[in-house]
């Protein structure tokens, strides 16, 4: 087994050792080497599937530490003794989800979709920051976010579209009517 890995490690370095820049397509090169590029912004519609699901079953910790400004001992707190804190998709979608727990959810997808260098950019950090205030509307009758009712009835129902996000439907939905005049 050994001698085979060393086998493997071997043909690679020739490998790289031929690997010649002319011989490398330009623009794949230049996209590699630009570091101002917004990765999540490339994902096409089944990566970004994949990264939502991957985040939803993905637990709290550490992510919702990574924010500026996180309180990590509260948070760990929080998670060691609130209900169905495993995962994201556990306090999303759990009947009374620790409203602290959306704060930082939401705070956590705002500050991921912010950083260029986070898979979660564009639409999976999106979801989950209408997912949080959607659960706070639904199941804590509570405003965690400042924006009109107007931009979250049309976040809740443009994220409700998203693929990988079929699990928070209902929860978008209820949120939405609960918003209604």
């Amino acid at each position: 087994m050994i001698r085979k890995t060393i086998e493997a490690e071997l043909v690679m370095e020739k490998s790289i050792e031929r690997l010649r820049w002319e011989d490398l397509d330009p623009e794949k090169l230049s996209r590699l080497l630009d570091l101002n590029a917004t990765s999540g912004a490339q994902w096409k519609a089944k990566e970004s599937e994949v990264i939502l699901r991957h985040q939803l079953s993905a637990p709290l910790l550490p992510d919702l530490l990574l924010p500026p400004g996180a309180e990590a001992a509260r948070l760990q707190d929080l998670v060691r003794c609130g209900p169905a804190t495993g995962s994201f998709g556990e306090q999303l979608s759990c009947h009374k989800p620790s409203l602290e727990l959306l704060k930082a959810i939401k705070t956590f997808a705002r500050h991921a979709g912010d950083d260029a260098a986070s898979p979660l950019r564009g639409n999976p950090a999106n979801v989950l920051y209408f997912a949080a205030i959607a659960a706070a509307i639904d199941r804590c009758a509570a405003r965690i976010s400042k924006l009109s009712d107007e931009a979250l009835r049309e976040g809740f129902l443009w994220a409700s579209c998203r693929s990988g996000a079929e699990a928070l439907k209902p929860l978008y939905l209820r949120a939405k009517v609960k918003l209604l005049p």
